[in-house]
């Protein structure tokens, strides 16, 4: 069944992924600098492109930025004068990022920050930075902390991506041990509780691809969706989604300069 899904994916990425001698060297300078391969596929990054434009996002927030690869994907799916924020905690692979950035020509709508995302985080919030679209692809164990710090810095609207959750399956093993299934649940447990959000869940059959996450934030949801962005899980099968339903203390906006 594996091959079978990994064949469906080969031909998605064949007739919609078009060749991009950019990001093909991002991804070269990702394997020659020893960073693992663990980025969004071109597949899945054409489509988080089409949610960013569909949300006419203008500011991002990148937990994980790794080789960059993502964080250019974000950057160039944002308007001239849009930004993304993107927090590497390893220092040797922020300068691949960098070097990649620089690749794209999108060094100046990329700004990273180094150092564990817990320290900074308070820091951004303490700036009053609000983010439109936030991307969490770092360590599992923290993903709760992370979702809570993302919907400080959201506003009604603001769509949150969680990366690799299902843990080919393990999520649903209560004896789990592994740290990132147990970081995973309790995420989700987390934001089953959470009443400024509206939760939809959907993933696919494919073992390696059962991993994907989204929580959304937004007043206007239609099925989980944002009714005027239309049907933004099509296409992508390893998405969940929540959406905050209201933002009652929301009142500070600085935007990422």
């Amino acid at each position: 069944m594996q091959n079978l899904w990994t064949s469906v994916e080969d031909y998605l990425d064949e007739l919609f992924v078009d060749s991009d001698p950019v990001l093909e060297a991002i991804l070269h300078d990702q394997e020659a600098s020893g960073l693992p391969a663990i980025q969004v596929t071109p597949l899945e990054g054409k489509f988080l492109q089409m949610i960013t434009r569909l949300m006419k996002a203008k500011y991002v927030l990148e937990i994980g930025t790794l080789a960059g690869y993502s964080a250019v994907l974000f950057a160039r799916a944002l308007p001239d004068d849009g930004k993304v924020v993107t927090l590497e905690v390893e220092q040797a692979n922020a300068e691949v990022a960098r070097r990649n950035f620089a690749r794209a020509g999108q060094e100046m709508k990329i700004a990273m920050r180094v150092g564990a995302a817990l320290d900074i985080l308070p820091d951004l919030k303490e700036e009053g930075l609000v983010f439109d679209l936030i991307f969490i692809d770092a360590d599992k164990e923290n993903n709760v902390h992370y979702v809570k710090h993302a919907l400080d810095m959201s506003h009604p609207g603001t769509l949150i991506v969680v990366d690799n959750v299902i843990r080919d399956g393990d999520v649903i093993n209560h004896d789990s041990n592994s740290p990132m299934s147990q970081g995973v649940r309790r995420m989700n447990e987390y934001v089953k509780s959470e009443p400024r959000l509206v939760r939809h869940g959907n993933s696919d059959r494919r073992l390696e691809g059962l991993r994907r996450h989204v929580v959304h934030a937004g007043q206007r949801i239609a099925n989980g969706v944002p009714a005027h962005h239309g049907d933004a899980n099509h296409g992508l099968g390893r998405l969940c989604n929540l959406s905050r339903a209201h933002d009652a203390d929301f009142g500070r906006v600085r935007r990422p300069v």
